[in-house]
């Protein structure tokens, strides 16, 4: 059994696990390969996740 995060924001996140994606396989899909929705493995990056910033 493998855990994965949905929480889009977390650098973890696994995109085919969460039903609010266009990318989502489906409970059964996950559940027949292994994968168990875990969000208490998310991981974050502190501070800025912001690609277009600008430090000035």
């Amino acid at each position: 059994m493998t855990d994965v995060c949905i929480d889009p924001i977390a650098s973890n996140y696994f995109a085919y696990g969460d039903p609010n994606n266009p990318f989502y396989i489906g409970e059964s899909q996950l559940t027949s390969m292994g994968i168990i929705v875990n969000n208490e493995i998310c991981t974050y990056a502190s501070g800025c996740t912001d690609p277009f910033a600008v430090q000035l």
